[in-house]
């Protein structure tokens, strides 16, 4: 079965109409003048001068979404008050413009400047057009309830296609909408991420699609979230979008940016329930009694970091989320936390979101990063969350909050545990390392990664699908018992099956059910300590794997990995073995560690 497709039906359909091309109503618009002009006037709407049509009056202008251009910093195209007197442009559809001009400013060479900075922009300009300085000022002070009322109907359009994609993929559970148009494609292929994998829901026509995305990101935007104030394909930007879908209220955290012939936009569908939220908590997650029992640790510390590692998606800002939230007494505190951007609702404390324009550099951002940690630190803060560390002045100040008695977590980009802790001691960070060996200084490290579930209602029996060879290996390698495990069917059933969604190889979605956590958390001891104090990494990582006491198939995860972790739920038929071997590491390859006897 292949993925669905937009049939002539859909193409020819409402949400799908395209306008006339903005030459022919720009025609229509000027049949439309009275014919008293003398034909040696210029400003005749038959006129031309150099092949250009000349506009007569704002209201000949055809329907126009927004000017673009104007002296103020948030103009798309910004332009000197000289300038502006003699040169308008306005965006008549997402992506397409008209511009006016004096015929003495043609001819200048800062005119041909401006058409290609609209083009750097990706604003097509499909007309250009001489008017006099009175209309083109009559243009600009035109008002927008006038001047776009035919946008309007086309931008209603436009975000009602956008809704509908974020309405299904909320209502199949998508964790993410990834929209991929390519420039030698005519459609657009939307996929849903549900469950951990990606599966097809539409190829859309490119144009609806592109209206739909202008339009989401220049109408719908939470204030002050943007990175710049139009949609541009060519520029990383990020954005939050707010939307309510019947009884739930979703934020949408956007993340676009330019590929090798298209584009691609990431939307994250985030919990935006600020009045009625709720707190995913640790253990309802998926992690162990002992994991649990050191979690509840870290509420009775005074100062000190925790760090949360894993790739993006793994739940590193939800479980930071939850730590925040068991705070004992976190209504006789005050916290922070500092989000770029602000993802969840986090009405029990103060959050301070940073949004990164599209052209700020690293250092800029950075920057303003510090400073806004610098400013939270004469607050008086009781704790402090940070979405993520990424430099060695942040590292500085997340250290200096640590020491003096404000405990801290946040997240950093690392393979496991121990590759955190390196990263803090080396790299861009920089830590000091009396710093870090510190006694009370690190009080938990973490990785942690997201595994789909098995559907009970149709998993197959791992020793009727898995290659003799990997049960072996599990067997005699692992010590587990395979009898118990099982695998996913790809074919679904009535519980599980995603009707509507598909695999790129037309298979349907399903087999899995919501994902759980696996993870790998530690507390140092005094003897890893002095490990890091001598940056002896092989050291440190041994003294912590030879904690372990119990077999792979018991669910104490103490001295375990996160792969460990994974072995665990799948010794017990909760998650597929295969998953493991396949995304993770193989089963050949991944390396058992002495425990606390000495054994593998």
């Amino acid at each position: 079965m292949t993925a669905p497709v937009a049939t002539e039906a859909e193409s020819s359909a409402p949400g799908y109409a395209s306008r006339p091309p903005a030459s022919a109503r720009v025609e229509r618009a000027m049949d439309n003048l009275p014919p008293s002009v003398d034909d040696d006037d210029d400003s005749g709407p038959t006129g031309a001068l150099n092949g250009r049509p000349t506009l007569v009056s704002a209201e000949a202008l055809p329907d126009y979404k927004r000017v673009i251009t104007g002296v103020d910093a948030d103009s798309v195209l910004r332009v000197s008050a000289a300038v502006r007197k003699e040169f308008v442009a306005v965006e008549i559809q997402p992506g397409i413009a008209i511009v006016a001009t004096t015929a003495r400013f043609s001819e200048r060479a800062q005119f041909a400047t401006f058409l290609k900075d609209l083009a750097s922009h990706d604003l097509l300009v499909q007309e250009e057009m001489i008017a006099t300085e009175e209309v083109i000022a009559a243009i600009y002070e035109r008002k927008r309830d006038v001047a776009i009322k035919g946008g309007e109907r086309e931008a209603s359009r436009a975000i009602g296609n956008f809704r509908d994609i974020i309405e299904a993929a909320h209502a199949y559970g998508a964790s993410d909408v990834h929209v991929e148009p390519r420039d030698f494609l005519s459609e657009v292929e939307v996929r849903f991420r549900v469950n951990g994998d990606l599966y097809t829901y539409r190829r859309l026509p490119k144009n609806m699609v592109r209206r739909a995305l202008s339009a989401a990101y220049s109408d719908l935007v939470q204030k002050n979230t943007n990175s710049g104030n139009s949609f541009q394909p060519s520029a990383p930007q990020s954005a939050m979008i707010p939307l309510v879908l019947g009884r739930d209220t979703v934020n949408l955290r956007w993340q676009s940016a330019s590929t090798v012939g298209g584009y691609d936009v990431g939307l994250r569908l985030l919990d935006g329930n600020f009045k009625n939220y709720s707190v995913l908590m640790p253990d309802q997650m998926g992690l162990s009694p002992s994991q649990l029992a050191l979690i509840e640790t870290l509420n009775h510390v005074s100062g000190g970091i925790t760090v949360l590692t894993g790739e993006t998606g793994s739940g590193k800002t939800t479980l930071l989320r939850a730590l925040s939230y068991m705070l004992p007494d976190r209504e006789l505190k005050k916290q922070f936390a500092v989000s770029e951007p602000s993802e969840y609702p986090l009405p029990w404390l103060s959050e301070i979101s940073i949004i990164r324009r599209p052209d700020e550099s690293d250092d800029e951002a950075s920057r303003k990063y510090a400073e806004v940690i610098r400013t939270l630190m004469r607050m008086d803060p009781d704790d402090v969350t940070i979405s993520e560390v990424r430099d060695r002045v942040v590292m500085g100040l997340v250290s200096e909050l640590a020491m003096t008695g404000h405990p801290v977590r946040f997240s950093l980009h690392a393979g496991d545990i121990i590759s955190a802790v390196m990263r803090m001691a080396g790299g861009r960070l920089q830590l000091p390392i009396d710093e870090l060996a510190a006694e009370g200084f690190i009080n938990a490290v973490g990785n942690q990664k997201l595994v789909p579930t098995l559907c009970n209602d149709c998993k197959l029996p791992a020793e009727e699908v898995m290659p003799q060879r990997d049960l072996e290996l599990l067997r005699s390698k692992f010590g587990l018992d395979t009898s118990k495990m099982a695998c996913r069917n790809h074919a679904g059933c009535p519980t599980c099956r995603l009707d509507g969604l598909f695999a790129r190889d037309g298979k349907v979605a399903g087999g899995t059910m919501r994902p759980t956590l696996v993870a790998e958390l530690y507390r140092p001891t005094e003897e890893f300590r002095e490990r890091i104090a001598t940056r002896d990494w092989r050291g440190a990582r041994a003294v912590w794997r030879s904690e372990r006491t119990t077999g792979f198939d018991n669910e104490d995860m103490t001295g375990k990995t996160v792969y460990e972790h994974a072995l665990f739920k799948a010794s017990r038929g909760e998650i597929d073995p295969q998953f493991i071997n396949r995304s993770m590491q193989s089963f050949a390859q991944y390396r058992v560690m002495p425990g606390a006897d000495g054994k593998l």
